[in-house]
């Protein structure tokens, strides 16, 4: 007889995620993945990302990603545990939103984790919305760091995308439309700008 060894993936662990609700682009979520054992150590690292709603993988055991997961970071991290400070607005003002993480084993075997959170729609002025969008997409490029640059520039276009639930609706349309135009300009500036001086 032939004995095959087969790798298994990571098990017994868990994500979290916190605080529990915060709001979109100026909260600071943590994302933390524990106690995962595997036979085969030091793990690879862990990979982190969420979606704008519920997941609409068929399990955390389909290790696949889910066609609706906003990637974070790049590639594979040695910490398990991962800061974004900028996340998107949820449509149409649902709150409910997932956190995804994944951890790997030394040869690549993968679990896909997952928790449930809230990210609230706050509600700026056309103004505030402009000089957030600016601070949040530029300190974000200027960070030379892809996953952040595109995070950022992600999620404030999900902001964007619903800015009648953002902007007091006492604003005039045209005001509205000031703000996509502004918004737009910014990721156009701050995008040749890096790409000038890399």
């Amino acid at each position: 007889t032939i004995d095959v060894v087969i790798n298994a993936p990571p098990t017994g662990g868990t994500l979290a995620v916190s605080p529990a609700t915060g709001e979109a682009l100026t909260t600071a979520f943590t994302l933390s993945m524990s106690n995962w054992v595997d036979d085969d150590l030091p793990l690879q690292g862990y990979l982190f990302a969420y979606i704008l709603g519920v997941d609409d993988a068929a399990s955390d055991a389909q290790q696949s990603a889910s066609a609706s997961e906003l990637s974070l970071v790049a590639s594979a991290q040695a910490s398990p545990s991962f800061v974004a400070g900028t996340l998107g607005a949820p449509p149409s003002g649902r709150p409910a939103a997932t956190a995804v993480g994944y951890v790997l084993d030394r040869y690549a075997a993968r679990t896909r984790a997952t928790a449930r959170f809230n990210i609230t729609t706050p509600v700026f002025t056309a103004a505030e919305l402009s000089s957030l969008s600016d601070s949040l997409v530029g300190d974000a490029i200027a960070t030379g760091d892809a996953a952040t640059a595109c995070n950022a520039i992600t999620a404030v276009a999900t902001a964007v995308h619903t800015v009648p639930l953002l902007v007091a609706p006492v604003l005039p349309q045209q005001e509205l439309d000031e703000v996509r135009h502004i918004t737009v300009s910014v990721f156009n500036h701050e995008l040749k700008q890096q790409v000038t001086e890399g």
